[in-house]
């Protein structure tokens, strides 16, 4: 998974997307879809959909993380907020009509409690996802 982050930083986003795709289904089917490994995979996975343009299949992907997220690790959990606020990215783009940078984040103040998790420190700088 870090070699896929690394490719779609470095705007290697189809190259990214395969290997997310392939740790998402071998997680799945090892692991089970709520191990936090998964999860992750799932996180990944919608980011680089995100970058891409197609933004409806990475609101579904950070949906879920979202959900199992919560219900596994906590909604305070760090890997959490950056999921959180990766959908609230998402969410906000109309679908169809932009693709997100690899290291676009949210324009805007971060909620307090986001303010002390190296993740939003860095969207709060531009460069999250």
């Amino acid at each position: 998974m870090n070699l896929a982050v690394t490719l779609r930083l470095r705007s290697e986003v189809a190259n990214a997307r395969e290997i997310d795709e392939r740790a998402l289904e071998q997680f799945r089917a090892t692991v089970q879809p709520d191990h936090p490994y998964a999860i992750i995979a799932t996180i990944n996975l919608a980011s680089d959909l995100a970058v891409l343009g197609e933004i409806e299949a990475a609101v579904v992907l950070d949906q879920d993380a979202v959900e199992r997220g919560n219900r596994v690790l906590g909604v305070e959990h760090p890997t959490m907020l950056a999921a959180a606020l990766n959908l609230s990215l998402d969410l906000r783009a109309p679908a169809g009509t932009r693709k997100r940078s690899p290291t676009t984040a949210h324009a805007g103040p971060v909620p307090a409690v986001l303010v002390s998790t190296s993740g939003t420190i860095a969207a709060d700088q531009g460069s999250a996802r």
